[in-house]
């Protein structure tokens, strides 16, 4: 598995799987309010794999890292990873366990995991602060599979590390 975190970006990109890959890879693309969802899946399983999900830079705001006014990083706290399987479900936490937050329909099999910032008429949707936060993620084991490969853990954390990138970067053909 290999995490990668671009703090000052609020971006995230979790690979589940090898780096190489069984079968072809497709990829698809979802919005929730401005914010970027891809995601990586072999389709040529049955139910197909999910092998990578990237929330892409300044969608979302991710709840253990703390900006300044000026987008700088000031600290990263509460960091507190949970993943595992519950009955036909896999769950990826970003926080402690979500409390009063909503679930999003990504896509087929995927729901993520939200809370949204209030909202009045004078605030802009770019302001890091007006951002849905994002808490996790749920996957329908009966829609997709996941496989987890703890083999490799990488966690990469820094600056421009996922500015513009695919969901694919840690896929080698």
């Amino acid at each position: 598995m290999i995490l990668s975190c671009d703090p000052p970006r609020h971006a995230l990109l979790v690979h589940f799987g090898t780096r190489r890959p069984s079968g072809s890879i497709h990829t698809q693309e979802f919005e929730y309010r401005g914010a970027t969802v891809e995601i990586a899946v072999n389709p040529e399983t049955v139910p197909p794999t999910l092998v990578a999900i990237h929330f892409v830079r300044h969608g979302f705001r991710l709840p253990f890292v703390h900006v300044t006014d000026e987008d700088e990083l000031e600290s990263i706290e509460s960091f507190h990873l949970q993943s595992g399987r519950l009955e036909k479900r896999y769950f990826f936490n970003f926080a402690h366990k979500p409390q009063n937050c909503l679930e999003w329909q990504a896509g087929p099999g995927l729901t993520v995991i939200l809370s949204e910032p209030p909202r009045t008429a004078s605030e802009l949707p770019h302001d890091i602060e007006n951002r849905p936060c994002l808490y996790g993620l749920l996957v329908d084991l009966e829609m997709l599979q996941v496989e987890v490969d703890m083999n490799e853990f990488v966690f990469e954390f820094g600056s421009d590390s996922l500015k513009d990138v695919p969901v694919t970067l840690f896929v080698h053909y």
